[in-house]
């Protein structure tokens, strides 16, 4: 129990630290590094893991209800989603564009709600959230446009 209330009372440390940890596996990655896919692997399903997992923490006490209970939940999965949809990207796996495609449209989604509770309730702990959503958002998207192949009919 002490471990679960550590960690959603630093979740943006730790989700920052998993972040910098992906990142820097990316670069061993494109730079050809061994090793470097299979960090890309183990710190991207960890961060992800970080995030469904934390779309079950208690939410804080400030947050409305309707956020706490709903948004939260639809941010931290369609994170998770995103960053297994970047992973496959990265590793060339299979399953990557629509991992991306629902990624992208779940956070979408959650980008409003973020922004609609942002302006309606004022809340600063919402910025951080919206950081995310942006960030994560514009990489998910443009992996995806840059995969995506329309059919002509």
């Amino acid at each position: 129990m002490q471990a679960i209330n550590w960690l959603r009372e630093n979740k943006f440390t730790v989700e920052l630290l998993l972040a910098a940890l992906l990142l820097t596996a990316a670069i061993l990655h494109y730079y050809q590094i061994q090793g470097g896919r299979e960090a890309i692997i183990l710190f991207a399903y960890a961060l992800a893991g970080f995030y469904f997992l934390s779309a079950f923490f208690v939410p804080d006490q400030t947050m409305p209800l309707l956020f706490a209970t709903v948004g939260i939940k639809v941010i931290n999965i369609s994170s998770a989603v995103s960053i297994v949809g970047i992973t496959f990207v990265l590793i060339g796996g299979e399953g990557a564009l629509e991992m991306l495609m629902i990624g992208l449209l779940s956070l979408s989604a959650a980008g409003l709600l973020v922004l609609y509770f942002a302006v309606t309730t004022r809340n600063s702990s919402l910025f951080m959230y919206l950081i995310r959503v942006v960030i994560l958002g514009g990489i998910t998207g443009y992996m995806f446009l840059s995969l995506y192949k329309p059919e002509l009919l």
